[in-house]
């Protein structure tokens, strides 16, 4: 009985995922294929369980860097490892740029260096699954994700800012990582929300 809970609650959760990543792509009008799109829901619903995302980082939780990882994988001398590592890698920084930027953001990291990384990331799964015949039909699809990296993290942002917003105790937080990043989409989901925002926040 426990078990067929636990099968019960994470299709569920990926179920979330899959419409709200489906309905975002539409809405904002991105051209990505549809099996990259159920790889991003179920990326989704894996990470919303802690120890599938973060590790021990002197001691606590936290994200791995994501140059130790790309160090990792690229001192791999097995191609399966290497394959894992950077498929990871490609995973925790597409989660972390659509979900977690403003946490980027506060430790003075550019999202667009996250970005970066997983694009590379997913490149280089794509180019080790077509040296293997068993993988290479799964090539195309890391392609995709390199290629579309961008555009879904704008779709995960769209699913991030919509599970935010809807509650006032949401809303004050919306506008508390507003203030402290002067973000441009925290901006415009305040002002839809019925915030009057009278000026830019003074950022350290």
């Amino acid at each position: 009985m426990k078990s067929e809970s636990a099968v019960e609650t994470a299709t569920t959760v990926y179920d979330f995922f899959q419409t709200e990543v489906s309905r975002h792509v539409t809405e904002l009008h991105k051209t990505v294929p549809a099996e990259a799109q159920v790889y991003v829901a179920n990326l989704c619903s894996r990470f919303m369980k802690s120890d599938a995302f973060f590790v021990q980082v002197e001691g606590k939780s936290d994200i791995e860097p994501f140059a130790l990882m790309l160090k990792r994988a690229l001192e791999c001398e097995d191609d399966t490892l290497r394959l894992q590592t950077l498929r990871h890698l490609g995973d925790t920084a597409l989660y972390t740029s659509g979900f977690l930027s403003e946490r980027v953001e506060r430790r003075g990291i550019d999202v667009d260096y996250v970005i970066g990384m997983g694009g590379m990331a997913y490149q280089g799964v794509s180019h080790l699954m077509n040296r293997t015949g068993a993988r290479r039909t799964m090539g195309p699809l890391y392609e995709s994700l390199a290629k579309h990296f961008r555009d879904f993290v704008q779709v995960l942002w769209e699913v991030a800012d919509r599970a935010r917003v809807g509650s006032a105790t949401s809303l004050l937080k919306l506008y508390e990582s507003w203030r402290s990043t002067g973000s441009e989409r925290f901006e415009r989901k305040l002002v839809q929300s019925g915030f009057v925002l009278s000026a830019k926040p003074a950022l350290c």
